[in-house]
């Protein structure tokens, strides 16, 4: 099989399961109107992020907020109000200043709507959402 091009781009400096985020967000990305410049521009502006996390310690995190604000933004829509979101997003930047990678908060939120009960509180709109974009 040939190389595609998020393996090109990024070779054995990402792992696998990391690539195939990368790609499925390309293909959403595309799928929704995103045009090539755009999609170029937000890559390169994580390549960027990425190259300069190493060198900043643990003020680096407070970089990752915005990133994990998109994510939030995207998954919750109009389902929560902006400071449940903020709560939301703080906790996946805290979780990754514990240690977890922000592919795995990407996947801890994605479970969470995907687990939830349609009817439960705080989750429900947001699942219920979830749900009819992934079988829309």
């Amino acid at each position: 099989m040939p190389p595609t091009f998020v393996d090109d781009l990024f070779g054995d400096r990402v792992s696998t399961i990391n690539k195939t985020l990368i790609f499925d967000f390309i293909a959403n990305q595309m799928a929704i109107g995103v045009t090539q410049s755009e999609l170029i521009s937000e890559l390169t502006g994580v390549f960027f992020f990425h190259s300069i996390r190493s060198q900043l310690g643990k003020s680096r995190f407070a970089l990752q907020h915005p990133q994990c604000g998109k994510i939030i933004d995207h998954l919750l829509a109009d389902t929560f109000v902006p400071a449940d979101k903020a709560i939301v997003t703080d906790h996946m930047v805290a979780q990754m200043a514990a240690g977890k990678t922000f592919g795995a908060m990407i996947v801890w939120a994605i479970d969470t709507l995907d687990r939830a009960d349609h009817d439960n509180l705080v989750w429900g709109r947001a699942a219920a959402l979830f749900f009819i974009r992934g079988n829309g």
